[in-house]
């Protein structure tokens, strides 16, 4: 019973710290424009750019309302609880070491 309200609590702490994102995933563009400069000002921001940006932002939320709907039912929604942490942590730790693979050892500053 603790495990279950344990984990309830767990993806309702993600579910609140990932739903955030719809703001920036519906902000307008020169905001975005804006916030992309100010992480990297050599960063041509095109169209491309910010349709990344917006469809990373809508993933986050999207895994944040699974998150909010399996914590209501915990019981029910167990397969889905086991796929969707599967998921996000194979897709971290691939996106991890991609990032470490395509990026030169010499040029790892700031984020790294």
């Amino acid at each position: 019973m603790m495990a279950e309200l344990g984990l309830k609590w767990v993806l309702r702490l993600i579910a609140l710290s990932t739903l955030g994102a719809l703001v920036m995933a519906v902000m307008p563009q020169p905001w975005v424009v804006y916030l992309i400069h100010k992480l990297d000002p050599a960063v041509p921001v095109g169209l491309f750019v910010t349709y990344l940006f917006r469809m990373l932002m809508s993933a986050f939320v999207l895994i944040g309302w699974f998150c909010l709907l399996c914590s209501m039912d915990v019981h029910r929604y167990r397969p889905l609880i086991w796929a969707l942490s599967a998921v996000c942590l194979v897709g971290t730790l691939g996106g991890v070491i991609a990032l470490l693979l395509a990026v030169p050892p010499d040029q790892r500053i700031g984020f790294f």
